[in-house]
């Protein structure tokens, strides 16, 4: 699935976290640790695999504990619209 993020949502890396801002709803989210690493990845072009892929290695962890975190946190960003699956 390829993911990207929409046009209202503004982000940047603050010490420790990771701020996001829904400017269509005025809502706000500090991203820390691990999901800030996955909004990176996605940040950067990766899908949810890819993403899994370079966060298991970097952090030396089971490829498959790893990918069901991401999946979570995908699942997450979607329900509240932070982040969007394009059309297949």
């Amino acid at each position: 699935m390829t993911l990207f993020i929409p046009a209202h949502i503004v982000w940047q890396d603050v010490p420790g976290d990771l701020a996001l801002f829904d400017t269509e709803t005025g809502n706000y989210y500090a991203l820390n640790g691990s999901a800030a690493d996955i909004w990176r990845e996605i940040a950067a072009g990766a899908d949810a695999d890819t993403a899994a892929a370079r966060l298991a290695e970097a952090y030396g962890a089971p490829q498959s504990d790893v990918r069901a975190d991401v999946a979570d946190f995908v699942a997450d960003a979607l329900d509240k619209g932070v982040l969007v699956a394009a059309p297949a």
